[in-house]
């Protein structure tokens, strides 16, 4: 992730949303450290989230291999995802 300039403060460029920009953005909060340019508690936000979003591709990965499965039965999927049990869906 590299950063924009302003006229005061350095703003970080939008990380780029692929497993690599991911990565690249964890890597540069660990040299933000060395550096001393980022505190460890904003590392670990940044570490976080990037977990957070670790889950959901891990979740959506899954999703997709038993809809798959559901595919090559001939079933029909869905073209939205309901998220809870199907008592709590809401339409």
């Amino acid at each position: 992730m590299t950063t924009q300039t302003t006229s005061a403060t350095p703003v970080p460029a939008q990380t780029v949303r692929t497993s690599s920009g991911l990565r690249d953005t964890l890597f540069d909060a660990l040299d933000g450290i060395r550096a001393k340019t980022m505190t460890p508690p904003e590392a670990q936000a940044i570490s976080k989230l990037a977990a957070q979003i670790t889950g959901s591709v891990l979740t959506e990965i899954e999703f997709y291999k038993h809809i798959g499965r559901h595919n090559l039965e001939g079933g029909k999927v869905a073209s939205v995802i309901v998220l809870g049990s199907e008592g709590d869906a809401h339409q």
